[in-house]
């Protein structure tokens, strides 16, 4: 490694440009957007996604939302009249592409609206099957709903629109509107709440801790630049190359803070050590930089690798997580190794008291446990198993969560007014069965014989619990009559040409039939359920298309069934990120600590926190989501450091002073960091467990556990491992032995090569 050291003679302008970079990232912050759109959660599949794309440049989007109707005076001539004065102002709305409902479809066959008998026109409704498929009406009549097709140009302008005509509903009538797109708005407020209340929270909370620790406004200072450049830099350059902000990255917020300040407390902790041993703060700068460097590269680099893992991820959210937390890990090892430096030697030299005794009795607390620890190894080793046991046995009980809106809370808005339609029995979520004719076929999807298997196809749909509502262009030209009623091609023909002859029925019939007649769609409204309930009822309409059109391709899509089959890979997710982590890390702990033995014994105490982690999951019936499936990759990457910062002193002393010796004194110089770091991790991530982002609280409650895990292996379980390891001789890279534990100011101005002072 180059001597950094050289970097204090140079110290401002290393400040400077340090924060040249980070003014330079800042606007990239502005340039951040908020996106929760199921699109961003898609597994990447190149086959699955080029058939939804496929649907929509021939069908249309499914990018829809319901404005849902009920209330004591729905079936009243008021009622039913402001109902088609709501579908009215929808269709005319510029973001709105498409609204349907009772209005539109039955206001010309009755020739006047509102109808005459309110009551008989609510019992024709109810048995319509286009109206129930349509998820128009529900099954008792309680609620008519408008269903409403967003633009994709500006689909926020146009859900707040609709939203502004649903919410002037006349007395005894409540209009609500529910959808996918009310969901990811209320996952976008969710994310920015968290960003804007949490992260001053959790800064001042981190501030304060460091503050009550060191107390000395350099410092202080210090961990506030370090903090504030890692989060301004990794922000902005990710606003600068168009990422965004959603449930997932949005983590990157509280890891690169409580990253930042544990890699400052592992620095600062060496750095008042050697003040108090003599050094001037020039001189402990630079002996900080002689000791620590390597550790903090090396746990730059792992926590990198661990976060990096989550590159294996299938879905971009996931994978953007990790790119841009190795990122920020990365550039936030680069600030520790010159800013933090540069900063501290500014401290001056005159040495203050310092009251603050919990440094060098946690200090000789840390050399009791590692000796405690090492006398009775055997107790150490079974605890430690048996919590691994039981954690292991929660690890079977992990099961993966489908639901979308499981990322909110229980009683928000956008969930429980779902919940309340899909009582109902009306969905809002559709999974689309797409049938496309091979080309040497001949015919159309609208001829009359196969119109009338269409009919046939949805009737057979219906009758899975799982299809809450099924239109196709059969159901749509049978209207209200059977497929039975219309014996023959002429009288299907007759029936067609009716419908075409009425705007809103030939938009209805291009709706779900392609231009060229060679595609069709059968519209399925679905619960917002689990995959399990999705992929049977996607596997029993694929049974009945290929029953009904032989020879005919067919598959189901949407963005909702996209969605639940990203949902289904994260446990694949979780295997391949955690062991893509451990093959890096490993590679590196052989690396650093020279022999396949002690990198071996390094990953025992660093895997145990992470199976701890799991197990907690299992047994607290915390699911895998899009959020939780980073959990072990995370964790693993973030107790590492704590580790190697004590492996690193133990290889540098242990074949001058013998294992047991050179753990116990590592153990001591290097618990006051290791509480500290602890300390300001779970307290930071524990913070957001308040967070009304459910994907956010579960993160952080999880991997504060893991840390509170981590130390307690760091304490207890580090000490036997290192104790009876065979040490060679010799010392590795980067850890070269020191003249010593306290080396004294004449020293190490000596190898600094004359007296003078860093300026």
């Amino acid at each position: 490694m180059p001597d950094l050291s050289s970097l204090l003679r140079r110290r401002r302008l290393v400040v400077a440009l340090a924060l040249a970079v980070g003014l330079a990232a800042a606007p990239g912050v502005a340039r951040l957007e908020l996106d929760n759109s199921p699109d961003g959660f898609f597994v990447e599949d190149a086959e699955e996604l080029a058939r939804y794309r496929r649907f929509v440049a021939e069908l249309g989007r499914d990018r829809a939302v319901r404005v849902a109707v009920s209330g004591p005076a729905l079936w009243s001539r008021e009622g039913l009249a402001w109902l088609g004065e709501l579908e009215t102002g929808l269709q005319n709305l510029p973001a709105v592409l498409a609204a349907g409902g009772l209005h539109r479809r039955h206001a010309g066959g009755l020739g006047r609206w509102p109808p005459a008998d309110p009551e008989a026109f609510r019992d024709r409704a109810v048995s319509d099957p286009v109206d129930r498929g349509a998820g128009w009406v529900a099954a008792d009549g309680s609620v008519a709903t408008v269903l409403v097709m967003l633009s994709r140009r500006d689909p926020a302008a146009g859900l707040a629109a609709v939203e502004a005509l649903a919410a002037a509903a006349p007395p005894g009538l409540a209009a609500t509107v529910v959808g996918l797109p009310v969901v990811e708005r209320a996952l976008d407020r969710a994310v920015a709440e968290t960003v804007l209340r949490f992260t001053p929270a959790l800064t001042l909370l981190l501030i304060a801790i460091v503050a009550a620790l060191f107390g000395r406004l350099v410092q202080v200072v210090t961990v506030i630049a370090l903090i504030g450049l890692a989060e301004v830099t990794t922000l902005g350059a990710m606003g600068w190359a168009g990422g965004r902000l959603d449930v997932v990255t949005t983590l990157l917020v509280p890891l690169v803070a409580v990253v930042a300040t544990a890699t400052a407390v592992h620095l600062l902790v060496r750095f008042r050590q050697l003040r108090g041993r003599g050094l001037d703060a020039p001189d402990a700068a630079h002996e900080l930089l002689r000791q620590k460097a390597w550790p903090v590269v090396w746990a730059g680099l792992t926590t990198a690798a661990g976060f990096g893992s989550l590159a294996v991820a299938r879905v971009p959210a996931v994978r953007e997580l990790g790119a841009w937390a190795a990122f920020g890990f990365l550039w936030t090892t680069l600030l520790a190794l010159t800013l933090v430096p540069c900063l501290l030697a500014g401290e001056g030299d005159r040495r203050l008291p310092d009251r603050r005794r919990w440094s060098a009795r946690t200090h000789r607390a840390g050399r009791r446990w590692a000796a405690a620890a090492i006398a009775r190894r055997r107790v150490v080793y079974a605890a430690f198993a048996l919590g691994a046991l039981a954690a292991g046995a929660g690890t079977l009980r992990l099961r993966a969560e489908s639901d979308l809106l499981a990322l909110l809370p229980a009683d928000h808005p956008a969930r429980v007014e779902l919940a309340a339609l899909e009582e109902a029995g009306l969905g809002a979520a559709a999974a689309e069965l797409v049938l496309e004719l091979p080309r040497d076929a001949g015919g159309r999807f609208d001829d009359p014989e196969r119109l009338e298997r269409l009919a046939d196809l949805a009737a057979r749909v219906r009758g899975h619990p799982a299809a809450w509502g099924v239109v196709s262009a059969g159901d749509v030209v049978a209207g209200r009559r059977s497929p039975a009623d219309l014996p023959g091609a002429d009288s299907w023909r007759q029936a067609r040409e009716r419908v075409r002859a009425s705007p809103d029925g030939e938009r209805l019939l291009a709706f779900l039939s392609s231009q060229d007649g060679r595609r069709a769609r059968v519209s399925v409204m679905v619960p917002t359920a689990g995959a399990a309930e999705l992929e049977d009822l996607a596997a029993a309409a694929r049974a009945h298309a290929a029953a009904v059109f032989p020879g005919a391709e067919s598959f189901v899509t949407g963005r909702y069934p996209l969605v639940l089959r990203a949902q289904r890979t994260l446990l694949d997710t979780m295997v391949l990120s955690l062991a893509a982590a451990v093959v890096l890390v490993a590679a590196a702990l052989r690396l650093l600590l020279g022999t396949a033995g002690l990198a071996l014994r390094a990953l025992v105490p660093n895997l145990w926190p992470v199976l701890v982690a799991l197990g907690a999951m299992g047994w607290a019936g915390v699911p895998l989501d899009s959020s939780t499936v980073a959990v072990a990759a995370v964790a693993f990457g973030l107790v590492v450091d704590d580790t190697l910062h004590t492996f690193a002193d133990f290889r540098r002393q242990a074949a001058r002073r013998g294992p047991r010796r050179a753990v116990v004194a590592a153990l001591g110089r290097n618990a006051p960091a290791h509480v500290a770091t602890a300390a300001l991790l779970a307290c930071g991530l524990a913070l957001f467990g308040a967070s009304g982002l459910v994907a956010a609280a579960r993160f952080g409650v999880l991997t504060a556990a893991a840390v509170v895990a981590a130390l307690a292996a760091d304490l207890l379980l580090v000490p036997p491992l290192l104790a009876g390891a065979a040490v060679p001789g010799r010392s590795d890279v980067g850890l070269t032995p020191g003249p010593g534990d306290a080396p004294d100011a004449a020293s190490t101005r000596r190898r600094r090569g004359g007296p003078g002072r860093a300026g």
